[in-house]
Formats: C-alpha cells, structure tokens, sequence
C-alpha cells in the first residue's frame, strides 16, 4: 500500500503490520554519514539502529534495522527516493523495518526548506505541517526579520465537530521582545502568463493598538531567497482578518490577479509583526495560485 508518513501518523492502527511505499523520502540531515544499525565485530555486539525518515515537509518517523541485518554496517540512503517497509511500533513510537535493502531507492536530489523551487501553482493546504512546529516545506522560506517567532505549524481539533484543521499560524502571545517580524514566502512563481491568488486569514486575541495591522501580504519580483530588506515589495490588497472579525473565523481574502512578468518569477510574502504588548495570532490557509 502506498502511503505517506502524514497519514502513517495519524492512521497507524490501519497499517500496522502491513507492507507499505513511502515516496518522496530521505534520511534526515542527521543521519547522514550513519549505518542502518550496529553490526557485529570482533569488538562490538550486534545493536538495532533507529534512524530518522522524513517527507520534504519534516514530518518524520523511525527506520529500525538490526544488527544482525546483512545490510546493518552499509551507510544510510544519501538522496531522495522511496522506500518498502513493515509498519510496527514500540509503545507510541512508529517504526518501519525494511524487509530488503535493495526497496530502499533514494538516489534522487534531495528536497529541503529553504531551497529555491520554481513552480506554476500552488495549492496549500498546510496538510503536512506538525503541531507547534516551526514550518519548512520545500519551497517555502520561514524568515526571521526582528526577535525569535516564526510562523509554525498548528493542529486544532474541534471537540464538537471532531474536525481537525491545519494551518500555519504567527503569534507574539507570551514574547518577551519589544519588536517581532517573521516571514513566510511561498516558493517562486512563473507569471508570464496571467494568474490568481487567494488565501484565507483568521485572527484571535487581537491585541495590537489602532492603526497597527499584525499581517501584511507583498509579492516581489527581485527576491534573492534570502535577503528580504535587499527586495522590492509591493503590498497586495487583500482581504485580510481584522480585529472587528470573530476569533478563529476564517476570512477568505477574494481573488487577486497577479502581475504578468513575461521575463522574471515572484513571490508572495506573507508578514507577521507583533511584540511583547501587541500579541494577536495570525493563521492562513488554503493559499491558491492558478492560472486564470
């Protein structure tokens, strides 16, 4: 069965013990240079290895290989791939052990946040991202201008409904620092062809004074992929969730035609600024470009 580590995660109990794929992988930074277990030596007793798989969105699970494996001493995959694997697990902990090395085909360029990647289209649901965890798609760049927040990813699970909803969300809810400026860019956009744009907002706790708005949207066309002071931003006109909207309701931001560039690509910054006195939380999603 063909899966992903987001729903292994959220499903386990229906793929315990079942042979799954798990495409678009690699091991983690980490791990890298590492065996798949600690084989016997003359010297050495025989140990399970566990080493960290993850998707391109940081979502990540266990690989566990004895060390009695006949692959135990080769070093972990270095690319980008897929793998085969038995579901287990230990306690709360998901494993997969691999039932033959030669399922394990990651020779592909590995994917990472903060790599620059031209696309078409975008159609973000945030479906990927963890709880409480900063966020780092591929693609996408999660940059600190003043202060320590970034955006991150957020899980909320309505007890009436039982719906669970993900999104990403910026906040300076308990921050210590006078001044708070993150960014979360979307990854470069041909528009050389004429394109919409549309996104959905929601605030909570509004907090920060008149005239003080905490979330702003741009594009630019000259972004390096790092520096975003060095950049021209023009600011987007759109509906955003303002501190007269209900908390947690979710704002849809209308259709905004993008420029048309026949020669350059853009990209859609989305900006966060808040403090120790002014602390609203900011959450987007279901972020759409497409060709119009």
């Amino acid at each position: 069965t063909e899966v992903t580590i987001s729903v292994l995660k959220t499903n386990l109990d229906s793929y315990l013990g079942r042979l799954v794929k798990i495409d678009d992988v690699q091991f983690a930074d980490s791990e890298l240079g590492n065996s798949y277990a600690v084989p016997q030596t003359n010297t050495t007793e025989a140990d399970y290895g566990n080493r960290k798989l993850e998707d391109c969105y940081k979502n990540n699970i266990i690989v566990r290989s004895s060390g009695y494996s006949t692959f135990a001493a080769d070093t972990v995959a270095q690319g980008n791939g897929s793998i085969v694997g038995i579901v287990t697990k230990f306690n709360t902990t998901i494993q997969l052990i691999i039932r033959d090395i030669n399922e394990v085909k990651m020779d592909g360029e590995r994917c990472g946040a903060g790599e620059n990647v031209l696309v078409e289209t975008i159609d973000e649901k945030f479906d990927m991202v963890e709880d409480e965890v900063d966020i780092a798609m591929r693609g996408w760049k999660n940059i600190i201008v003043a202060g320590t927040r970034t955006w991150r990813g957020k899980t909320f699970t309505n007890n009436s409904t039982g719906v669970t909803e993900k999104y990403a969300q910026a906040t300076a809810y308990k921050a210590t620092e006078d001044n708070l400026e993150c960014w979360l860019i979307t990854p470069f956009i041909t528009v050389n062809s004429a394109k919409t744009f549309s996104f959905e907002s929601a605030k909570s706790f509004w907090a920060h004074a008149d005239g003080n708005n905490p979330f702003e949207v741009y594009y630019s066309s000259n972004f390096d992929g790092t520096n975003i002071a060095a950049a021209q931003w023009t600011k987007i006109n759109a509906t955003t969730a303002l501190s007269s909207d209900a908390n947690n309701a979710w704002i849809p931001s209308g259709t905004i035609d993008l420029p048309v560039l026949p020669t350059k690509n853009i990209v859609i910054g989305f900006k966060y600024k808040g403090s120790k006195t002014e602390t609203t939380t900011i959450r987007i999603d279901n972020i759409v470009v497409t060709n119009k």
